[in-house]
């Protein structure tokens, strides 16, 4: 499975770059919560590679710190350099927990692709699902198509997600 953990800092140095780091340390949501609450961010800061804090938390599943960022305005939907949105970063990573907290966002569009013309669902039929997470799975599946996304959209490459889903 891909990973997407970026290891540069934000194109600007200042009180986001900070988050960055935080959140790639691993700090809890209580942490950042306390510095969110001391300083001046812009939780939509871009880093060099266009991603948000929202992008590494999901990547890296902080269901927590996720839940945090998004009460506190982080844009869902925003894109990085290769067109991927949390909920991405999410799918690729493995993180179906995260997925579904991203998937409850009212204004979370599904519809969106990166630079390949993936969609998250491609990601998300591709992931090797232990059988303890196979409900979970199922739930985000519905929760993703009820929102709207095209199950027969094509990438660049003409692959559909059921194309993608008989890859893995």
């Amino acid at each position: 499975m891909d990973q997407i953990v970026q290891t540069t800092e934000p194109s600007s140095p200042g009180p986001t770059a900070t988050l960055h780091k935080v959140i790639r340390s691993g700090a809890t949501a209580s942490k950042l919560s306390k510095m969110i609450k001391k300083g001046q961010y812009d939780l939509n800061k871009r880093d060099s590679d266009q991603q948000t804090v929202l992008h590494l938390a999901s990547t890296l599943g902080q269901i927590e710190t996720m839940k945090l960022l998004i009460k506190k305005g982080c844009d869902v939907n925003l894109q990085d350099m290769n067109g991927f949105t949390p909920l991405h970063c999410a799918a690729i990573s493995g993180h179906l927990e995260a997925c579904r907290v991203l998937l409850q966002i009212k204004g979370i569009d599904v519809t969106l692709t990166n630079v390949e013309k993936t969609s998250a669902l491609h990601y998300l039929v591709r992931m090797n699902v232990p059988d303890e997470q196979l409900d979970l799975w199922f739930e985000v599946l519905d929760m993703i198509i009820e929102k709207g996304i095209d199950v027969n959209i094509r990438n660049l490459h003409g692959e559909a997600p059921l194309h993608s889903a008989l890859v893995r």
